[in-house]
């Protein structure tokens, strides 16, 4: 038995280190609270990743837990994944998904399914098949895009992505429908 459970041991253990040099080396900061192995797979209690971007912007990704197969460390599944952006004027935007993969070598985290997003000026929406690149600071989402604005306006699109060293959003076949006409209600 203890040919078998002391080896076993010592490989859970360097597991567990492997993962937190992996995390580590990425730079920036990372935190969890827990570590288990079940069937095969490095399970982590609430993992988080902290980054600032070149303009400024503050990034971090939380999840409720995530997995990560023993020989495969560097593709780790979230669940109840939150992606935070505090950009440099103070407008703080968060993307909400139920499932995401974190690849830690090109350091980006992809949803296969939708993402729920809201800012604090009062933005709200929701976009399928989102990438965030935070190498190259940049997202793309791949499915249907749907934007409600603070003072109403609805955008609606095939598909979006965001450079944010250029600051430039991009939307393929998109719909903007206004609240209201622009000079609606001035008098003459």
């Amino acid at each position: 038995m203890l040919r078998i459970a002391v080896p076993a041991f010592g490989a859970v253990l360097f597991g567990g280190l492997v993962l937190q040099l992996f995390l580590v080396n990425l730079g920036d900061r990372f935190g969890f609270s827990g570590i288990a192995v079940d069937r095969g797979q490095l399970v982590v209690d609430t993992p988080s990743y902290a980054s600032v971007g070149a303009d400024g912007s503050s990034y971090r990704v939380e999840a409720a837990s995530a997995r990560s197969a023993l020989g495969r460390t560097n593709v780790i599944e979230l669940s109840g994944a939150v992606l935070t952006v505090t950009r440099p004027d103070g407008v703080v935007l968060s993307a909400r998904a139920e499932a995401a993969e974190l690849e830690t070598g090109g350091q980006t985290v992809t949803v296969a399914g939708v993402t729920r997003l809201a800012d604090s000026a009062g933005m709200h929406g929701a976009v399928a098949g989102l990438r965030a690149d935070f190498a190259a600071e940049a997202v793309t989402g791949s499915g249907p895009v749907d934007i409600t604005f603070p003072q109403g306006a609805r955008l609606t699109a095939e598909a979006m992505s965001y450079d944010a060293a250029s600051a430039t959003w991009r939307f393929a076949r998109a719909t903007l429908m206004l609240a209201d006409t622009p000079g609606a209600g001035a008098e003459p």
